[in-house]
C-alpha cells in the first residue's frame, strides 16, 4: 500500500500498470527477504538495463513504496517505514 497525495491509501495496481507490475515483481519479492537491494542486483533480478532500473527505482521512491540512502555506487534502497 501506498499514500496518493491526499493520503488516501493505494494498492500498487492502481499506481502501476500491469506490465510494469510485471517488471517491478522481481524487485519487490527480493525484499521481502533482504532488507535492501541495490541498482545491480535489480539489474540481475529483472534482466532490464541500468537506465531502466534507474526508472523503475525512481517510480517506486515517488510512489512512496521505497526509499533511497546513499549516492552513485553506494545507493542502496529499502521499503519505507510506512510500507514495511
Amino acid at each position: 500500500m501506498s499514500e496518493d497525495a491526499n493520503g488516501n491509501d493505494q494498492n500498487l495496481s492502481e499506481i502501476f500498470s500491469k506490465a510494469a507490475l510485471n517488471r517491478l515483481n522481481p524487485i519487490l519479492e527480493y525484499l521481502k527477504t533482504h532488507d535492501t537491494v541495490t541498482q545491480k542486483e535489480a539489474r540481475d533480478l529483472t534482466g532490464k538495463s541500468a537506465t531502466s532500473v534507474r526508472r523503475l527505482f525512481a517510480l517506486l521512491c515517488e510512489a512512496g513504496i521505497l526509499e533511497q540512502s546513499g549516492s552513485t555506487r553506494n545507493t542502496i534502497y529499502k521499503i519505507t517505514a510506512k510500507n514495511g
